[in-house]
C-alpha cells in the first residue's frame, strides 16, 4: 500500500537500506524488484480496492466525531503519464509522446480521501459503491441519461450541470427530474475534489506498468498512497478540535 509512485527497483532499493527482513526464518533478506513485481501481479485488483476503501473509511472515522455529514463525494477524471513512449501523428508528423492514461475517481470531499478508481468513462461506476441518501457531485461530461437513472434507484442525491439542449421537450424523464431537483450552492463544493490530484501531481505521479491490468492496479496504489497521508493529515488536524456540546 505504501509503494505509491516509486518503482519496484526504487521501492527494492529503500526496503535494503532500512534493512528490512522479508522472511519468517528472519535470514535478513529483503525482496528484489523482480520479487516484488511478481508479487504485485499476483494479487486480485479487488484486494487493492478494499484496501482503498478501507484507508478513506479510517478518515471518515477519524471526522464522525463531529457528527456532520460526511457522505459527499464528488466524480472526476484525471490522465496519469507513463514513462513509456508511443507513436502519434500530430499536425500531420509522426512523433513520438509520453503515453497518457486516463482514470476516474470517486473523492470524498470532507476528508479529501479517494474511495475507489476505475478506467475513465462517462458512465458513473460509482454510485453502487456508496450509502443511500449521499450526495453526489459531477461535471457535465457525466450528464448521461443512465446515471440518473441509477442515481434513482440507489436513492443518491446526483447534482450534474446539465448541458444545453436544443429541444424544449426533454425525452428522459430521469435527466428532467434530477435537472429540477439541481442544488447550485451544493454543485460548487466539487471543486473541493480536485484537491487530491493536485496532490497527486505535486508528487510527480507516473505510471511504469505495461500490462493494462497493472495499470489500473498501479493507480490504485498510488490512491492507496495519497490516503495513506491524508489520514495522518486528518489525524492530526482532527486531533486540534473537540466537538461542543
Amino acid at each position: 500500500m505504501t509503494k505509491g509512485n516509486l518503482s519496484f527497483a526504487d521501492l527494492s532499493a529503500q526496503l535494503k537500506s532500512i534493512g528490512y527482513d522479508a522472511t519468517i526464518e528472519g535470514i535478513g533478506k529483503s525482496p528484489c524488484a523482480s520479487e516484488l513485481h511478481y508479487i504485485f501481479e499476483k494479487i486480485p485488483t479487488e484486494c487493492f480496492e478494499e484496501g482503498l476503501k478501507m484507508l478513506d473509511e479510517l478518515s471518515a472515522k477519524l471526522y464522525s466525531k463531529f457528527g456532520e455529514n460526511l457522505d459527499v463525494f464528488v466524480t472526476d477524471g484525471t490522465a496519469i503519464s507513463s514513462i513509456y513512449l508511443e507513436e502519434r501523428t500530430i499536425k500531420l508528423k509522426k512523433r513520438l509522446v509520453k503515453e497518457r492514461h486516463d482514470y476516474t475517481f470517486l473523492i470524498r470531499i470532507h476528508t479529501n480521501t479517494i474511495r475507489c478508481v476505475k478506467e475513465h468513462t462517462n458512465k458513473i461506476p460509482f454510485i453502487t459503491m456508496i450509502p443511500s441518501n449521499s450526495t453526489f457531485l459531477a461535471d457535465p461530461e457525466f450528464d448521461v441519461e443512465e446515471n440518473y437513472r441509477m442515481a434513482d434507484l440507489y436513492r443518491i442525491n446526483l447534482h450534474i450541470k446539465q448541458k444545453r439542449v436544443r429541444s424544449k421537450r426533454c425525452r428522459k424523464p430521469f435527466r428532467r427530474k434530477f435537472g429540477e431537483k439541481f442544488d447550485s450552492e451544493e454543485y460548487r463544493k466539487r471543486k473541493l475534489g480536485e484537491r487530491c490530484f493536485g496532490n497527486i501531481e505535486v508528487r510527480g505521479t507516473k505510471c511504469y506498468y505495461r500490462k493494462e491490468k497493472n495499470k489500473l492496479k498501479g493507480m490504485i496504489l498510488i490512491a492507496c498512497h495519497h490516503n495513506i497521508i491524508q489520514y495522518f493529515k486528518n489525524k492530526a488536524w482532527c486531533n486540534l478540535f473537540v466537538k461542543l456540546r
